[in-house]
Protein backbone atom coordinates (compact mmCIF):
# COMPACT_ATOMS: atom_id res chain seq x y z
CA UNK A 1 0.00 0.00 0.00
CA UNK A 2 1.05 3.69 -1.05
CA UNK A 3 2.14 5.86 2.15
CA UNK A 4 0.12 8.77 3.11
CA UNK A 5 1.83 11.96 1.99
CA UNK A 6 0.05 14.35 3.67
CA UNK A 7 2.10 16.50 5.93
CA UNK A 8 -0.17 18.04 8.95
CA UNK A 9 0.65 20.64 11.47
CA UNK A 10 1.55 19.87 14.80
CA UNK A 11 0.21 23.10 16.32
CA UNK A 12 -3.59 22.63 17.08
CA UNK A 13 -5.08 25.99 16.84
CA UNK A 14 -9.44 26.90 18.00
CA UNK A 15 -11.21 29.16 15.18
CA UNK A 16 -15.07 29.69 14.97
CA UNK A 17 -17.53 28.21 12.52
CA UNK A 18 -17.53 31.38 10.73
CA UNK A 19 -14.33 31.63 9.72
CA UNK A 20 -14.51 28.12 7.96
CA UNK A 21 -16.30 26.76 5.00
CA UNK A 22 -16.20 23.76 3.12
CA UNK A 23 -13.89 23.51 0.49
CA UNK A 24 -15.53 23.08 -3.21
CA UNK A 25 -14.29 19.89 -3.29
CA UNK A 26 -15.17 18.69 -0.23
CA UNK A 27 -19.55 18.00 -1.11
CA UNK A 28 -22.28 17.30 1.18
CA UNK A 29 -23.24 13.50 1.57
CA UNK A 30 -26.60 14.02 3.43
CA UNK A 31 -27.57 10.71 5.46
CA UNK A 32 -30.25 8.40 3.56
CA UNK A 33 -31.22 5.44 5.41
CA UNK A 34 -32.84 5.19 8.81
CA UNK A 35 -29.81 4.10 10.26
CA UNK A 36 -27.66 6.60 8.36
CA UNK A 37 -30.23 9.57 9.81
CA UNK A 38 -30.10 7.88 13.19
CA UNK A 39 -26.36 8.42 13.65
CA UNK A 40 -26.32 11.56 12.41
CA UNK A 41 -28.65 12.74 15.49
CA UNK A 42 -26.82 10.87 17.82
CA UNK A 43 -23.57 12.76 16.42
CA UNK A 44 -24.81 16.42 16.94
CA UNK A 45 -25.78 15.86 20.05
CA UNK A 46 -22.92 14.05 21.23
CA UNK A 47 -20.86 17.35 19.33
CA UNK A 48 -23.49 19.77 21.32
CA UNK A 49 -22.83 18.02 24.62
CA UNK A 50 -19.22 17.54 24.31
CA UNK A 51 -17.86 19.99 21.56
CA UNK A 52 -15.52 18.69 18.61
CA UNK A 53 -12.59 16.43 20.40
CA UNK A 54 -9.57 18.12 20.68
CA UNK A 55 -7.75 14.66 19.74
CA UNK A 56 -9.79 14.69 16.45
CA UNK A 57 -9.73 18.36 15.08
CA UNK A 58 -10.51 19.18 11.69
CA UNK A 59 -8.16 19.40 9.12
CA UNK A 60 -8.47 22.69 7.00
CA UNK A 61 -6.03 24.54 4.57
CA UNK A 62 -3.03 26.31 5.42
CA UNK A 63 -4.14 29.59 3.98
CA UNK A 64 -7.07 31.48 3.49
CA UNK A 65 -9.46 32.33 0.60
CA UNK A 66 -10.19 34.94 -1.14
CA UNK A 67 -13.08 35.37 1.36
CA UNK A 68 -10.77 35.42 4.39
CA UNK A 69 -11.85 31.89 5.38
CA UNK A 70 -9.88 29.05 6.05
CA UNK A 71 -11.13 25.50 3.51
CA UNK A 72 -12.44 22.60 5.54
CA UNK A 73 -10.40 19.71 3.90
CA UNK A 74 -11.97 17.14 6.92
CA UNK A 75 -14.41 17.51 9.40
CA UNK A 76 -17.25 18.88 7.24
CA UNK A 77 -19.55 17.28 9.31
CA UNK A 78 -18.41 18.27 12.79
CA UNK A 79 -18.21 21.56 11.57
CA UNK A 80 -22.01 21.45 10.52
CA UNK A 81 -23.17 20.42 13.80
CA UNK A 82 -21.28 22.91 15.40
CA UNK A 83 -23.38 25.48 13.36
CA UNK A 84 -26.68 24.24 13.55
CA UNK A 85 -25.99 23.85 17.10
CA UNK A 86 -24.98 27.34 17.51
CA UNK A 87 -28.50 28.27 15.64
CA UNK A 88 -30.59 26.14 18.10
CA UNK A 89 -28.74 27.51 21.13
CA UNK A 90 -26.83 24.36 22.31
CA UNK A 91 -24.11 25.38 21.07
CA UNK A 92 -22.11 28.86 22.73
CA UNK A 93 -21.93 31.24 19.64
CA UNK A 94 -18.12 31.74 20.62
CA UNK A 95 -17.18 28.57 20.66
CA UNK A 96 -13.88 27.39 18.40
CA UNK A 97 -13.83 24.30 16.78
CA UNK A 98 -10.06 22.79 17.41
CA UNK A 99 -8.37 22.74 14.10
CA UNK A 100 -5.17 21.44 12.54
CA UNK A 101 -3.63 23.12 9.06
CA UNK A 102 -2.53 20.77 5.74
CA UNK A 103 1.39 21.77 5.63
CA UNK A 104 2.02 19.63 2.22
CA UNK A 105 1.18 20.79 -1.10
CA UNK A 106 -1.38 20.48 -3.31
CA UNK A 107 -0.47 17.19 -4.66
CA UNK A 108 -1.93 16.00 -1.59
CA UNK A 109 -5.38 17.59 -2.05
CA UNK A 110 -7.09 14.51 -2.80
CA UNK A 111 -5.90 12.56 -0.04
CA UNK A 112 -6.43 14.95 2.51
CA UNK A 113 -10.62 15.19 1.31
CA UNK A 114 -10.92 12.05 0.44
CA UNK A 115 -8.95 9.97 2.58
CA UNK A 116 -10.03 8.07 5.75
CA UNK A 117 -11.02 10.62 7.85
CA UNK A 118 -12.62 8.22 11.10
CA UNK A 119 -16.22 9.01 10.15
CA UNK A 120 -18.83 6.32 10.22
CA UNK A 121 -20.07 7.91 7.27
CA UNK A 122 -17.39 5.51 4.74
CA UNK A 123 -17.73 6.66 1.04
CA UNK A 124 -20.72 4.87 -0.76
CA UNK A 125 -19.75 3.77 -4.49
CA UNK A 126 -21.72 6.90 -5.86
CA UNK A 127 -20.14 8.84 -3.62
CA UNK A 128 -16.24 7.39 -5.25
CA UNK A 129 -18.47 7.79 -8.54
CA UNK A 130 -18.73 10.95 -8.40
CA UNK A 131 -15.30 11.95 -7.19
CA UNK A 132 -13.40 10.05 -9.80
CA UNK A 133 -15.59 11.86 -11.89
CA UNK A 134 -14.79 15.68 -11.27
CA UNK A 135 -11.56 14.83 -10.14
CA UNK A 136 -10.30 12.92 -13.33
CA UNK A 137 -13.06 13.80 -15.39
CA UNK A 138 -14.81 11.09 -18.18
CA UNK A 139 -12.43 11.19 -20.76
CA UNK A 140 -9.72 9.62 -18.72
CA UNK A 141 -12.13 7.25 -17.25
CA UNK A 142 -13.16 6.08 -20.56
CA UNK A 143 -9.64 6.03 -21.41
CA UNK A 144 -9.14 1.69 -20.92
CA UNK A 145 -5.72 1.81 -22.64
CA UNK A 146 -4.05 4.79 -20.41
CA UNK A 147 -2.36 2.42 -19.13
CA UNK A 148 -0.86 -2.00 -19.20
CA UNK A 149 0.06 -3.44 -22.36
CA UNK A 150 -0.96 -3.39 -25.64
CA UNK A 151 0.45 -6.15 -28.47
CA UNK A 152 2.76 -7.08 -25.81
CA UNK A 153 4.28 -3.47 -25.89
CA UNK A 154 4.51 -0.93 -22.82
CA UNK A 155 2.39 1.60 -22.96
CA UNK A 156 3.75 4.83 -21.38
CA UNK A 157 0.76 6.29 -20.08
CA UNK A 158 -0.19 4.95 -16.24
CA UNK A 159 -3.31 3.45 -15.32
CA UNK A 160 -5.97 6.28 -14.09
CA UNK A 161 -6.16 3.55 -11.29
CA UNK A 162 -2.94 3.77 -10.00
CA UNK A 163 -3.39 7.75 -10.30
CA UNK A 164 -6.20 7.37 -8.19
CA UNK A 165 -4.65 5.53 -5.84
CA UNK A 166 -1.64 7.56 -5.62
CA UNK A 167 -3.98 10.43 -5.12
CA UNK A 168 -6.19 8.62 -1.88
CA UNK A 169 -3.81 5.90 -0.97
CA UNK A 170 -6.67 5.03 1.60
CA UNK A 171 -8.89 3.25 -1.74
CA UNK A 172 -7.29 0.42 -2.64
CA UNK A 173 -7.03 -0.52 -6.16
CA UNK A 174 -9.68 -3.34 -5.97
CA UNK A 175 -12.31 -0.46 -5.16
CA UNK A 176 -11.01 1.61 -7.39
CA UNK A 177 -10.96 -0.89 -10.29
CA UNK A 178 -14.49 -1.95 -9.84
CA UNK A 179 -15.47 1.71 -9.31
CA UNK A 180 -14.03 2.49 -12.72
CA UNK A 181 -15.35 -0.35 -14.52
CA UNK A 182 -18.74 0.58 -13.27
CA UNK A 183 -18.37 3.91 -13.83
CA UNK A 184 -17.44 3.08 -17.38
CA UNK A 185 -20.33 0.75 -18.03
CA UNK A 186 -22.65 3.93 -16.78
CA UNK A 187 -20.67 6.42 -18.87
CA UNK A 188 -21.05 4.33 -22.25
CA UNK A 189 -24.54 4.17 -21.14
CA UNK A 190 -25.01 7.77 -21.20
CA UNK A 191 -23.45 8.16 -24.27
CA UNK A 192 -25.40 5.69 -26.02
CA UNK A 193 -28.24 6.82 -25.45
CA UNK A 194 -27.27 10.40 -26.21
CA UNK A 195 -28.11 11.27 -30.32
CA UNK A 196 -26.05 14.35 -31.70
CA UNK A 197 -28.46 17.41 -32.20
CA UNK A 198 -29.18 18.49 -35.87
CA UNK A 199 -26.24 20.55 -36.51
CA UNK A 200 -26.06 23.89 -38.84
CA UNK A 201 -23.35 24.13 -41.53
CA UNK A 202 -21.14 26.46 -39.73
CA UNK A 203 -20.65 24.48 -36.44
CA UNK A 204 -20.36 21.46 -38.67
CA UNK A 205 -17.42 23.55 -40.34
CA UNK A 206 -15.92 24.42 -36.90
CA UNK A 207 -16.21 21.09 -35.42
CA UNK A 208 -14.36 19.33 -38.11
CA UNK A 209 -11.35 22.15 -38.08
CA UNK A 210 -11.21 20.50 -34.48
CA UNK A 211 -11.39 16.89 -35.28
CA UNK A 212 -8.28 17.82 -37.70
CA UNK A 213 -6.45 20.02 -35.25
CA UNK A 214 -6.75 17.19 -32.97
CA UNK A 215 -6.17 14.29 -35.11
CA UNK A 216 -3.01 16.00 -35.85
CA UNK A 217 -2.26 16.52 -32.16
CA UNK A 218 -3.20 12.77 -31.59
CA UNK A 219 -0.89 11.78 -34.42
CA UNK A 220 1.97 13.23 -33.41
CA UNK A 221 1.66 11.35 -29.99
CA UNK A 222 1.36 7.65 -31.90
CA UNK A 223 4.18 8.68 -33.49
CA UNK A 224 6.26 9.33 -29.86
CA UNK A 225 4.94 6.47 -28.82
CA UNK A 226 6.42 4.54 -31.62
CA UNK A 227 9.37 6.16 -31.58
CA UNK A 228 9.78 5.62 -27.53
CA UNK A 229 8.92 1.83 -27.95
CA UNK A 230 11.42 1.12 -30.86
CA UNK A 231 14.30 3.83 -28.77
CA UNK A 232 13.26 1.42 -25.46
CA UNK A 233 13.53 -2.01 -26.91
CA UNK A 234 16.96 -1.05 -28.87
CA UNK A 235 18.39 -0.37 -25.37
CA UNK A 236 16.59 -3.56 -23.77
CA UNK A 237 18.89 -5.21 -26.65
CA UNK A 238 21.79 -3.49 -25.72
CA UNK A 239 21.23 -4.36 -22.36
CA UNK A 240 20.80 -8.14 -22.85
CA UNK A 241 23.94 -8.25 -24.80
CA UNK A 242 25.78 -6.30 -22.10
CA UNK A 243 24.53 -8.57 -19.04
CA UNK A 244 25.05 -11.58 -21.11
CA UNK A 245 29.06 -10.18 -21.06
CA UNK A 246 28.62 -9.40 -17.52
CA UNK A 247 27.81 -13.08 -16.36
CA UNK A 248 31.03 -14.08 -17.81
CA UNK A 249 33.16 -12.00 -15.09
CA UNK A 250 31.03 -13.65 -12.42
CA UNK A 251 33.23 -16.94 -12.74
CA UNK A 252 35.88 -17.20 -10.45
CA UNK A 253 34.73 -15.47 -7.21
CA UNK A 254 35.24 -17.68 -4.34
CA UNK A 255 32.08 -17.37 -3.29
CA UNK A 256 28.57 -16.68 -5.02
CA UNK A 257 27.35 -13.52 -5.57
CA UNK A 258 30.59 -12.60 -8.08
CA UNK A 259 31.82 -9.03 -8.07
CA UNK A 260 29.25 -7.35 -6.17
CA UNK A 261 29.72 -9.63 -3.35
CA UNK A 262 33.39 -9.20 -3.51
CA UNK A 263 33.44 -5.42 -3.83
CA UNK A 264 31.00 -4.74 -0.95
CA UNK A 265 33.35 -7.64 1.40
CA UNK A 266 36.55 -5.30 0.42
CA UNK A 267 36.08 -1.83 -0.86
CA UNK A 268 36.84 -0.57 2.73
CA UNK A 269 39.71 -3.40 3.47
CA UNK A 270 42.63 -1.72 5.25
CA UNK A 271 44.63 -4.37 2.81
CA UNK A 272 46.66 -2.48 0.64
CA UNK A 273 45.80 -4.76 -1.99
CA UNK A 274 42.27 -3.52 -2.05
CA UNK A 275 43.08 -0.08 -2.34
CA UNK A 276 42.35 -0.37 -6.20
CA UNK A 277 39.09 -0.92 -5.88
CA UNK A 278 38.00 2.48 -4.31
CA UNK A 279 39.88 4.19 -7.29
CA UNK A 280 37.15 3.10 -9.42
CA UNK A 281 35.07 5.60 -10.66
CA UNK A 282 31.45 5.63 -9.70
CA UNK A 283 32.05 2.15 -7.76
CA UNK A 284 31.28 3.32 -4.30
CA UNK A 285 28.46 5.73 -5.19
CA UNK A 286 26.58 2.88 -7.65
CA UNK A 287 26.41 0.46 -4.39
CA UNK A 288 25.39 3.68 -1.82
CA UNK A 289 22.60 2.93 -4.09
CA UNK A 290 21.99 -0.14 -4.57
CA UNK A 291 21.89 -0.29 -0.55
CA UNK A 292 18.82 2.55 -0.85
CA UNK A 293 16.45 0.15 -2.74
Amino acid sequence: MIESRIKISDHQIRIKSTDLEPHPWNFERTPETTEEKEEWIHFKASVWRDGVWADKPILISKEKNNFGKYYILRGRRRWKAIVEGIKKGKVDSGYKIPAVHLLSDSSTLHEAIYGDNDTPLKYKPKDRYRIIKERWGVDAILEVNAGGSRKGKVIVKRSLADVIHEAIPSWSKHTINHDLLNLRKILKGELDGKKYPDLSAEKIESLNRQVLSWWERKRKVLRLEEELEEVKQGYKEKINEISSEISLFSKGFPIAGGPERYIQAHINSKRQEFHSLKEIKGLKEYLKKKEKT
